[in-house]
């Protein structure tokens, strides 16, 4: 400006003149205005300066930031600045992908928000430590792991790794840190962990020791289990092989050597069971179970094995054994006892009634009125003797599973006139009336004609013995279909057609706390009218297992004074075996069991109610399954044991064991663990579905079922059926 007093002025401009080469060169110019003694600019200087490698310099820089930018906009890991502690002035967007928050709320202190709650005390400790070391000999780069939380409640693993940064002077200015996202190896870290910790507390609490043989310097490297089972401390081995071969029982050591020799000769694997005598001399039995590692070159470089302490297994089997063959002994007695009972017994009474057989017809000569009134009592005695002779013999064949059940088609209205044929002459002497109800056209049923033939003629006897003077001994039979509503809410589950044949009298009756004890063998209800009449009391329960014996059950209702019901429920199965050689074993449920059908699938239900008993037996019956019920968490078991169903409807809550226990116990059992489960409880609280998986169900339903997801579950498990 002219108007400007001083007489020098300096101006500063960059220009790009070119060189010899043409080539543009950046320079500084400072221009000098020469003003006169009036003001007036008289001419000018001007100075130019080569600053080429300062512009270089500075378009280097900014290609550096260029760089540094695209680097930590690309860079896997979030990055970070402070330029004092716990000051944040920098992160990229990696952060805001890792932390799932927005870039600018990391700055200032905000980024401790997105620390764990449980890792900030911890976080904050270790930048203070990191800080307090600040000075410029100290280049330590720290290195960390710690847990960002989420906005959305998840947690995300970093490695943190940070670095001071210096001015000219030494001095710390700042902090530049990355975090890597380490999600996928900490959990498997984690779960490795958790892994080898169950591992761990399973080898020591099955009492299981690992070894292993190096081929290279032949030594035996044990762990401290090992120690404990073979009883020594690690400075009583040596670590070699004799060491542990001469603790091998002497009788054992050949079987092992000749184990050995297999796995040398190329067996892969190795397992034998052996004993060991620890130094305070008691013997343990030991199950080891070893294998080879190979080089590239198939060499066997070592062998990695396990020693089980199976002791308590082998003295249970040898103790099992022995019981066993007490119990073969016992058996093989008993049949002899029974053998020799029958012969003892039935000998002398062949010759009693013989001889009143020859002496009624007179072969001896001829008897007056009073001496065939003698004979006739003892005859009559003699028969009676032998009835329970054969009651004790049958009930006792029942017990020790020698009865064997002769299946043929038979008639019921045949069979039940026939039996009533065997009590009319008693009915008649006391003047009871006798009257059958027995529908027409009644199905044929499989079943062994002698043997319940046997049982109606002992009710109708006990009817007849225990009703008085004119009263009236009725026998009715029911058929019960499949689909009758009534019956199944009556009689609990039913699995098949059935028919039911009940003896009816007008006798004295029963008293109800005397029902239960009334099938027990050798036991007769306690009433002071049991002196009026004989017998043993095993006449009912023979009656109660050869029913059982046929898959059915017998039920009794009874009033005293009034008179009593008998039923005898008997399933109408046309597809049984015509020949059964050996009798199932007996039931402890009061439910019948379904005999086997080809192709259609057995369930058992456990379910105490049995309201919700009959919905599912009359829905599932009508899908075309059998089902057999159980009304407690024990009778499940029992019945499953017994049974091997396709599949278990398991209810949660009953009485004397739950559903849980017994599931439980059904998944150890290795011929129930693969019956798929499914968990029926009105519990619906959270957790009851990992409860009853947890317990070994294979799937859950909470009440009200819906009967329709009820059938695709169970087609689910065991195939597509004809609904």
């Amino acid at each position: 400006p002219l108007n400007v007093l001083s007489s020098v002025f300096y101006f500063n401009f960059v220009q790009s003149p070119m060189d010899s080469t043409g080539k543009e060169i950046p320079v500084s110019q400072v221009i000098i205005a020469h003003r006169s003694d009036s003001g007036v600019v008289e001419s000018f200087s001007t100075i130019m300066r080569d600053i080429s490698d300062r512009k270089t310099m500075e378009l280097s820089l900014k290609a550096s930031e260029r760089r540094y930018a695209s680097l930590a906009a690309a860079a896997p890991v979030a990055i970070f600045r402070f330029d004092e502690p716990l000051n944040c002035v920098y992160v990229n967007e990696r952060w805001s992908a890792l932390s799932g928050r927005p870039m600018e709320s990391a700055l200032g202190h905000g980024w401790m928000e997105s620390v764990h709650p449980e890792d900030r005390e911890q976080r904050i400790a270790e930048w203070a430590e990191y800080y307090a070391q600040s000075n410029s000999e100290n280049l330590v780069i720290h290195g960390s792991e710690g847990r960002h939380l989420r906005p959305d409640g998840t947690t995300t693993w970093c490695y943190i790794q940070a670095a001071k940064e210096f001015d000219e002077d030494g001095n710390v200015v700042g902090y530049i840190g990355t975090l890597t996202d380490i999600s996928d190896r900490k959990n498997t870290e984690l779960a490795l962990q958790d892994l080898s910790d169950r591992l761990e507390f399973a080898l020591k609490g099955a009492n299981i020791g690992i070894w292993e043989y190096q081929m290279n310097d032949s030594r035996l490297l044990w762990d401290e289990r090992m120690f404990s089972l073979y009883g020594i401390s690690p400075e009583a081995f040596s670590g070699k092989y004799e060491d542990w071969f001469q603790r091998v029982h002497p009788d054992d050591q050949d079987w092992v050597q000749q184990a050995e020799r297999q796995t040398h000769q190329g067996s892969r694997e190795c397992r034998a069971e052996f004993r060991i005598i620890r130094p305070d001399g008691t013997i343990r039995f030991i199950d080891s179970f070893a294998f080879n590692q190979y080089n590239a070159q198939g060499e066997v470089l070592k062998t990695i094995g396990l020693n089980i302490d199976i002791t308590d297994r082998k003295q249970a089997e040898i103790q099992l054994q022995r019981i066993n063959e007490e119990l073969i002994k016992a058996t093989r007695l008993k049949d002899e006892f029974l053998a020799n009972m029958s012969h003892e017994l039935r000998t002398p009474l062949n010759a009693i009634l013989g001889m009143t057989e020859i002496l009624q017809e007179g072969i001896f000569g001829d008897l007056n009125d009073r001496q065939m009134q003698s004979i006739q009592i003892i005859e009559k005695s003699s028969n009676h003797l032998l009835e329970l002779i054969n009651d004790i013999l049958d009930v006792a064949k029942v017990e020790a599973g020698q009865i064997k059940l002769f299946c043929q088609p038979c008639h019921v209205e045949t069979l039940c006139q026939s039996s009533l044929i065997f009590i009319k002459q008693q009915a008649l002497t006391k003047n009871i009336q006798l009257e059958s109800q027995i529908p027409a056209h009644l199905p044929i049923i499989n079943l062994d004609e002698r043997r319940i033939r046997q049982v109606l003629i002992n009710l109708l006897n006990n009817a007849v013995k225990f009703t008085p003077d004119g009263g009236k001994v009725s026998i009715k039979v029911n058929y019960i279909a499949f689909s009758d509503h009534a019956a199944i809410a009556h009689s609990g589950a039913v699995t098949c057609d059935k028919l039911e044949i009940s003896i009816v009298d007008t006798g004295i009756g029963i008293a109800p706390d005397q029902i239960q004890r009334l099938f027990q063998p050798f036991v007769q209800v306690e009433s002071a009218l049991n002196r009026s009449y004989n017998g043993t009391g095993l006449g009912l329960a023979l009656v109660k297992r050869l029913v059982e014996l046929h898959g059915g059950e017998v039920r009794l209702t009874s009033e005293l004074g009034v008179g009593s019901c008998f039923t005898i429920s008997l399933p109408i199965a046309p597809f049984c075996e015509v020949a059964v050689e050996s009798a199932p074993p007996l039931l402890s449920s009061c439910e019948p069991i379904a005999p086997a059908i080809a192709d259609v699938p057995l369930i058992l239900l456990a379910e105490d109610n049995e309201a919700n008993v009959t919905m599912f037996v009359e829905y599932l019956s009508l899908k075309g399954y059998r089902l057999l019920v159980a009304h407690n968490g024990r009778m499940a078991i029992n019945l499953a044991l017994q049974t091997h169903p396709d599949l278990i409807l398991m209810d949660i809550q009953m009485p004397e064991m739950d559903g849980l226990e017994a599931i439980q116990h059904i998944r150890q059992m290795p011929e129930l663990a693969h019956i798929p489960i499914i968990a029926l409880t009105a519990l619906v609280m959270s957790g009851d579905r990992d409860r009853c998986l947890a317990a070994g169900a294979n799937d859950y339903l909470s009440k009200p079922v819906s009967m329709k997801q009820l059938v695709t579950k169970i087609n689910s498990y065991l195939g597509s059926i004809n609904n």
